[in-house]
C-alpha cells in the first residue's frame, strides 16, 4: 500500500470517525423546515439518540429514538434504524430523509381513539412489513400488510378485524381492507394524503340486528342491503 493510498484512508477514517462523535442535532433538519417540527435532541451520531416532540405536517409523532446510519450521513441524508413513542403511534422501522422520505420494514401501530375520529371507534390498526417514499407531499410507492381490529360504540366483537394491504394511488396512501365474521362483511379503504388529509369509505353488510340498529347514528346510510359511510378530514392526535 503506497503512501497515497495510506494517506486516503487514513483521512477517510477520521472524517468518519469526526462524523461519528457530532452531536445528532447538527444533522436534523431545522424545527419547521419541510413540515418537520420538534422540540429537541439528544445524543450523538454514534450512539444514537432521541428526538422529543415531534411533528409532521401539523401530525403529532411523539418521541423518535434513532440509530442513525454513518453512511448515509455521509451520502448527505439522514436515516438509521428508529423506535417512535408516541400518544397514539408506535413502532419500529428504517427510515432515511434526503431527497424524500423512505421508511422500509416498519412495524406501526396506530390507536384510532387518538386520531379523534368523527366514530366511536376504539382498537388499532397495524401495519407489517411497510414499505414507502414519500416525495413533498406525495406518496410515491409504498407496501406492505395492513390489520385492523375495532370496538364499535364500545361494543367489543361486533364488528370483524379487517386485513389488507398497502399502495400508492395519485399521490395518497391507500389502505384497502377486507373481513367477514357472525353474518357481517365489511370493507373499508382508506386515502391517506401526507399532508395529513384522510377519506374513509366503508360499505357494510351485516344480518345482526344490534349492528343494524346502531350503524345510522353512527354516519352509515343504507344503501339496498348494506350500508355505506363516507368520511374526509385531517388526521389529528392528543
Amino acid at each position: 500500500m503506497n503512501q497515497r493510498t495510506l494517506l486516503a484512508t487514513g483521512l477517510a477514517a477520521f472524517a468518519i470517525g469526526l462524523v461519528a462523535c457530532l452531536p445528532l442535532s447538527l444533522f436534523l433538519p431545522a424545527s419547521g423546515q419541510d413540515g418537520l417540527h420538534y422540540n429537541g435532541a439528544s445524543g450523538t451520531v454514534w450512539q444514537g439518540g432521541s428526538v422529543t416532540g415531534v411533528r409532521y405536517k401539523g401530525v403529532p409523532v411523539g418521541t423518535v429514538d434513532i440509530e442513525p446510519s454513518i453512511s448515509a450521513l455521509l451520502t448527505g441524508a439522514i436515516g438509521g434504524d428508529i423506535r417512535v413513542r408516541g400518544s397514539f403511534l408506535n413502532g419500529t422501522g428504517h427510515v432515511s430523509a434526503g431527497d424524500g422520505i423512505v421508511a422500509q420494514d416498519a412495524s406501526l401501530r396506530v390507536a384510532l381513539a387518538g386520531l379523534q375520529l368523527p366514530l366511536p371507534l376504539d382498537g388499532a390498526l397495524e401495519l407489517a412489513g411497510f414499505n414507502a417514499r414519500i416525495e413533498g407531499d406525495r406518496c410515491v410507492e409504498a407496501s406492505g400488510n395492513v390489520r385492523l381490529v375495532a370496538d364499535l360504540a364500545g361494543n367489543a366483537g361486533l364488528l370483524p378485524p379487517l386485513r389488507g394491504t398497502a399502495a400508492c394511488e395519485d399521490g395518497q396512501l391507500v389502505l384497502r381492507l377486507q373481513g367477514a365474521a357472525r353474518g357481517t362483511n365489511l370493507g373499508l379503504a382508506a386515502w391517506i394524503a401526507p399532508v395529513g388529509g384522510y377519506h374513509l369509505t366503508a360499505d357494510l353488510a351485516t344480518t345482526e340486528a344490534d349492528i343494524r340498529r346502531v350503524l345510522p347514528y353512527m354516519g352509515f346510510v343504507q344503501a339496498g342491503n348494506s350500508f355505506k359511510l363516507e368520511i374526509k378530514g385531517r388526521w389529528q392526535g392528543d
